[in-house]
Order: structure tokens, then sequence, then C-alpha cells
């Protein structure tokens, strides 16, 4: 391979206390739970849409805050956001959680819901906005300066050029652990499924919602491919998501298949209207941190508990999520949030990849920013961290 080298002046640009890389939801509830702390907070997304795969990958489902026997375990931003899911628009929660309530009947179902992803994204953005948090859309992380576990600078590119910008703490909520890599920070990569989710519409069901006078009837997801692989592609590798070639391929793919649906069905009689805008990958890298969080895990108990989550699979199987998931090794101004946060297996993957989850994470990890106020992320003062997550209605403790 050949390589080209060259030297280059980068502007420093503004300095904040918190920078958060990733404007998915566990980026939102971070750069928020920052900001309402008093942290001046810089939350930086490659696209021009909040929500990560929520909004621009069409994963358009805010899975339970519950654990599926009437009990609700998450609550701060996480339940914030999901009730914004469904402020302007349509869902499908249940009767028995309009209340919010801590407990509800067991048989009135999980505390979930439907959303339609463009109605969220532009409540992402007054969220965060309201908050007081900078936004930069449209822009890519290329690089971080680190030395002996402590970053010192991240450089951005987008229309402005090469900016470096610095921070007393960071936030790696990319969804692949990309800050935490080009950081040098341990990481390890998990396997993919080919999926491509998207909006439909077609003529029963513009029928059905001019009947109804309910547009929400003809809004449809279309699910093509799960993350379980029930329908791989005999010739379709798994993918680890971590290389631009085979996301290429990834996303190809998947758009090919919406035109052999869109031809088998007709033009006149089946339309999509939304395609996703994203890689719908659920466990592409993962950081590799103070503690790995194990499926074998479900039910026990941690000291520096910051917040416990059901398997959105499973109704009764819980589990409390350490700190220690969140912070790296080494690393004293780095937390890991959301999809690439810290996991041993890959069904415990399974359970914290998802929404309510990354919300919840990334919240504790805002929290955590500004109680570390500039210090070693380690010595975070959990039990203040823990009343500060209780406060906002999250189980600490199953």
């Amino acid at each position: 391979m050949a390589y080209l080298q060259r030297s280059e002046r980068i502007a420093v640009d503004e300095t904040y206390d918190l920078i958060v890389i990733g404007g998915g939801v566990a980026g939102v509830a971070a750069a928020v739970a920052g900001a309402r702390r008093g942290q001046k907070t810089l939350l930086v997304e490659k696209s021009v849409l909040l929500g990560g795969l929520a909004t621009l990958g069409y994963i358009a489902i805010y899975l339970p805050l519950c654990d599926g026997c009437g009990r609700r375990l998450i609550g701060g931003i996480s339940e914030e956001l999901l009730w914004c899911s469904i402020r302007d628009s349509y869902g499908n929660l249940a009767a028995c959680w309009r209340g919010r309530p801590a407990y509800a009947a067991p048989d009135g179902g999980r505390y979930r819901t439907t959303f339609n992803a463009p109605a969220f994204a532009a409540q992402l953005d007054q969220i965060v906005l309201n908050a007081g948090v900078d936004i930069l859309f449209d822009t890519l992380l290329s690089g971080a300066i680190s030395e002996g576990g402590h970053i010192s600078h991240v450089i951005l590119d987008n229309h402005d050029g090469r900016t470096a910008y610095t921070a007393k703490a960071y936030i790696d909520a990319t969804g692949d652990a990309l800050l935490s890599y080009l950081a040098g920070a341990p990481t390890k990569s998990g396997k993919n499924y080919l999926c491509y989710w998207s909006y439909y519409t077609d003529e029963d069901s513009i029928a059905q919602a001019a009947a109804q006078k309910d547009v929400s009837k003809a809004v449809k997801m279309f699910m093509w491919g799960d993350c379980n692989g029930t329908s791989q592609p005999d010739d379709m590798p798994l993918v680890s998501g971590t290389g631009a070639n085979e996301i290429t391929r990834f996303v190809l793919r998947g758009r090919a298949q919406t035109l052999e649906i869109l031809r088998a069905r007709g033009a006149k009689q089946f339309s999509f209207t939304g395609l996703p805008a994203m890689p719908q990958l659920r466990t592409s890298r993962m950081t590799i941190g103070d503690y790995a969080l194990a499926y074998a895990d479900a039910g026990k108990p941690f000291s520096d508990s910051v917040g416990c989550c059901g398997d959105w699979r499973t109704p009764g199987t819980a589990f409390e999520l350490p700190y220690r998931i969140l912070t790296i090794p080494r690393f004293d101004n780095l937390l890991s949030a959301g999809r690439n946060l810290s996991n041993a297996d890959a069904e415990a993957w399974e359970v914290t990849r998802v929404i309510p989850v990354a919300a919840e994470t990334g919240e504790a990890a805002g929290i955590a920013a500004a109680l570390a106020a500039g210090g070693d992320v380690h010595a975070v003062d959990v039990a203040a961290l823990q009343r500060e997550m209780s406060a906002g209605g999250t189980v600490i403790h199953l």
C-alpha cells in the first residue's frame, strides 16, 4: 500500500465543557443532560437530522421502558423523548401508560410506542436548542488527539474546512465507537444481518386512512430483513459495519431489494414514501469498557448501577446498568453511551442498543460529565449520579 504523507495547520475553534459526538438519541440525551447542568455543550452530527436510527434509519419503534411485568424502569430524558416522539403525531401507546405511572397492569401492554420519524426529528431539534446546546450538522469526526488516555482535541470536517475543538470531557455516542477508536481506546466489532426498513403507502392504506380520517393508516413501515437474520440472503455475508466498502454494499443491496418490491407490486398501487438515510446497523463496534455487561448479569445487583432496563424481547428479564460500562480503562475524560457502550456478549448488546436504553445511558453519561467538572470521569461521585437519575424517575436498583 502506498502512503501520502503531509503536515497541516489546523485552526482550533472553540473550547467547551462537553463535546458529544453523534446526534442519535444517546447523543441528544447526553448533550441535553450536560447542558441542563450548566455545561457549555457542543453536539456534533454527521447528517442534518437528529435521532440516528430512530429517524434517519426509520427504526420508528420506541421499545419498552418497562420490565414487561408492569413496572416502569426507565424515566428521565428517555421517557421525555418517548412522549416527544408522539406529541405532534400518531402512536400506539397503551392506555395504561398514558398517565406515566410507576406501575401499570401487567396485561395492559408494554410501555412502548410506534412514532412518525420526521415528526420526532423536528421535536429533537427543539429539545436540544431549548437546553442551550450548540449543534454542528453536516460535520464529520475525522480525528482525535489523545495522549496518556486524555483527549485534548477532536478534529472535525465540514464546509468551514478542517477545524479542531477542545473540551474538558467527551462522550462517544457515534453508535460505532468512532471517537473511541480514533482516540486509541480499546474497541471490538460485531456482526450485522442485512436489514432495510422504510416507509410506504398503497391504495388500500390510503382508502382506509380517508375512511377513518386517520393519516396514520396510510403511513406504513416496510420491514425487509431484520436484525435476527431470519431472511438473510445466502449470498450476503454478515457485516461489521466499520468499513466503507461493506457499508456501501449493505446499503446498495437493501435499495436494490426495494426496487424489486416496487416493480412486483406496481407503481400505481404501491409507493415508497421514504428510504433510510443511514445504514441500519445495530451492532457495529463497541468500546471495551471498565466492565462488560453480559446477558448472564440479568437480575444481578451493581453498587454503581445508574439505571435499569428490561429485555424488550422477554418480559420479566431486567438488568442493572453499572456506571463502568460507560467508562473506558485509562481514559480520564471519555465516556461511551448508546449502541457502542461496553457489552460482553451479543445478547447483552441486543438489550442495550435500543432507543430507550441508548437515551438512558446518554443521560447518565451527560450527568457524569457534569459531575466530573473537568476531572477524571472514573472518580465521579456515583451516589450523586444515582440521585440525579432517580430524581428523573429512572429505577436504579431492581
